[in-house]
């Protein structure tokens, strides 16, 4: 199972259609069918009710979309974890104040900031 499959997955769920989610990520549309094709031989389940157009998801399409949709998203805080790794810009900044310096530290702090 790769990824992208589970990305076109999702795509055509949201969609509803195979073209326009083919579209979505510049594909062809056979592309993107024999993409989820092949999901669907590897997880050994039909994910979608197909007749001439989508006609929606089986039950356990609509419960995988559910799934993909959590491991895309995990896949993606991933990556920007890695970055910001990379990048050196990681951590959590904690500031101390002595109880008497509050009132002018309040007075500094940016309203963004709150």
């Amino acid at each position: 199972m790769r990824f992208r499959q589970l990305e076109y997955f999702v795509a055509v769920a949201r969609e509803r259609h195979f073209a326009r989610a083919a579209a979505e990520w510049n594909v062809s549309q056979p592309a993107l069918s024999a993409a989820i094709n092949l999901l669907e031989r590897e997880l050994n389940v039909s994910l979608i009710n197909r007749g001439h157009a989508f006609e929606g998801l089986t039950p356990e399409g609509e419960r995988l979309v559910i799934w993909a949709k959590r491991i895309l998203a995990e896949h993606d805080a991933f990556k920007a974890e890695v970055q910001a790794v990379q990048s050196g810009v990681t951590g959590v900044l904690r500031l101390g104040i002595v109880p008497k310096a509050s009132t002018r530290v309040r007075r500094l702090r940016s309203p963004s900031l709150c």
